[in-house]
Formats: structure tokens, C-alpha cells, sequence
């Protein structure tokens, strides 16, 4: 089963706007791929995947739809 998006960014599905942005963040400073390709690392679908979630997540009317799909 694939990860929802809130797996992807580590917050429950009551998350505020505010805990979603922080937890993008954090994983950005994480998975940015500039910083791990130094270390031989490539996190670009990575942070790609934290991007999608969080472009879902931070608009009310994509985070509503987004539920509904998820729980049926």
C-alpha cells in the first residue's frame, strides 16, 4: 500500500497548517537533494514526494478532497 501523504510528511490526519509547514521544512533541510548529492545521495523523488504532500496538505480544498479519497 502506497504511503498517504501524511505518512509521507510524519503528522496525523488532524495536523494543523502550522505542524504540516514545520514538517515540510524539516524534511527540506533533510532530503534537499543540494545537500545529499554532496554526500552522494540522491533524495530528489524524495523531497519531490514531501513537496507533493505538502501542496496537497496546505490547501483546504485539496486537503478536503484528499480526505474523502483516502477514506472512501
Amino acid at each position: 500500500m502506497a504511503k498517504s501523504y501524511y505518512d509521507i510528511l510524519g503528522v496525523n490526519y488532524n495536523a494543523t497548517p502550522e505542524e504540516i509547514a514545520a514538517a515540510k521544512n524539516k524534511l527540506a533541510k533533510k532530503l534537499h537533494p543540494d545537500v545529499n548529492l554532496r554526500k552522494g545521495i540522491d533524495t530528489t523523488a524524495q523531497m519531490q514526494e514531501v513537496l507533493e504532500a505538502y501542496a496537497t496538505l496546505s490547501d483546504t480544498s485539496k486537503r478536503a478532497e484528499y480526505d474523502r479519497e483516502i477514506r472512501g
